[in-house]
């Protein structure tokens, strides 16, 4: 009988084995980055839905306690970003703005329509001006419609 004590692995087959492994990593990366984009655009959109319908249900219980105040969600798309604005009747104003870049990176607001203008003006018992926003991580979009009673609608069109 012939014995061939030599254990392990060639230079060879260990190279072959990095090579593959190389390839799937080269493979998947593409498929992770868009993963990562698409899920910073869901979370953005999130969070715009997720503030509409706090200033609503603060609209809405204003108007149950007969306070005079103003809620708005000021849009400024030069500047990628939304503001938060509560004005009560003696003039008191207290806002807080969100980057749409806080949300990730390459997450835009791309356009904004409502009857308003750039401004979502929330009524007693959450009525308001109906209008889309769309927000974009290219080349995935999502477009966010209000409508009247204050509902919102997510559609995504992801690449």
């Amino acid at each position: 009988m012939n014995r061939n004590p030599s254990r392990g692995f060639t230079l060879v087959e260990l190279l072959i084995v990095i090579a593959i492994i190389g390839i799937i990593a080269a493979i998947s990366s593409f498929g992770w980055q868009r993963y990562v984009r698409n899920t910073n655009l869901r979370t953005a959109t999130r969070e715009v839905v997720s503030d509409f319908a706090l200033m609503k249900a603060r609209a809405a219980s204003a108007s149950q306690t007969g306070q005079e105040t103003t809620y708005d969600i000021v849009f400024n798309v030069a500047g990628n970003s939304y503001t938060m604005r509560e004005e009560s009747a003696d003039g008191t104003v207290s806002s807080q703005t969100k980057s749409f870049a806080s949300f990730g990176r390459g997450v835009t607001l791309k356009s904004i329509s409502f009857g308003g203008g750039d401004t979502i003006t929330f009524q007693a018992r959450g009525t308001l001006n109906p209008g889309n926003l769309v927000l974009q991580n290219a080349p995935s979009e999502a477009t966010i419609t209000f409508t009247i009673t204050g509902k919102t609608h997510v559609k995504f069109n992801m690449s």
